[in-house]
Formats: structure tokens, C-alpha cells, sequence
């Protein structure tokens, strides 16, 4: 198993609307790609206050590639990318792990 895991700072004042954004992203990805990832949204709760992840898990790494190249290739994706420009801040972070089991 893969986890992609994507970290971001909400921009301060905005934590509210990241998080709909966030929520509202998630529930387009889901009805754009049939069977498309379970998609899971976290907050940091000790350590960085306002940092959100995202996090899914995919059987292999082809599989990861394969979702990204949708996602890359689909516009209002793109778009809902351009639109939550103003709600983070200090770039994104993304992570992939392997699972050892």
C-alpha cells in the first residue's frame, strides 16, 4: 500500500473557509472519478496550528500516478487549485510512504 499525503498552512483568517474548501474539493474529486480515492482531511492538533493534510492511500505507485494524471488533466479541478490560491500560505508539501506490512 501507498500513502500520498499532502500538507498546507491555511492562511491566517481563513481557517473556516480551508476547511469548506478542503470538504468541498474532496466531494468533487469523488463524483468526478468513479470509484475515485477515499480522500481524508485532517488538522494538526499539536505541534503547527493551521496546518491541514490530506491523505490517501492507493494499492501501488502506478495507481498514485494514474490519479494524478486525472486530476492533473481535468480543468475544474485545475480551477478549484487556482481559486483556493488566497486560502494557504508557505507552499505545499507532498509526502508518498510505503507501507512495510
Amino acid at each position: 500500500m501507498i500513502r500520498w499525503i499532502r500538507t498546507a498552512r491555511i492562511a491566517g483568517g481563513k481557517h473556516q473557509e480551508a476547511i469548506q474548501w478542503a470538504k468541498d474539493t474532496r466531494e468533487y474529486t469523488k463524483a468526478k472519478f468513479e470509484g475515485g480515492a477515499d480522500v481524508k482531511i485532517f488538522l494538526e492538533m499539536l505541534g503547527d496550528y493551521g496546518v491541514i493534510c490530506w491523505m490517501v492511500d492507493f494499492e501501488n505507485l502506478a495507481a498514485l500516478e494514474l490519479a494524478g494524471q486525472a486530476l492533473d488533466a481535468d480543468t475544474g479541478y485545475r480551477e478549484r487549485l487556482n481559486a483556493a490560491n488566497e486560502l494557504f500560505s508557505q507552499g505545499i508539501v507532498d509526502k508518498v510512504y510505503s507501507s512495510v506490512d
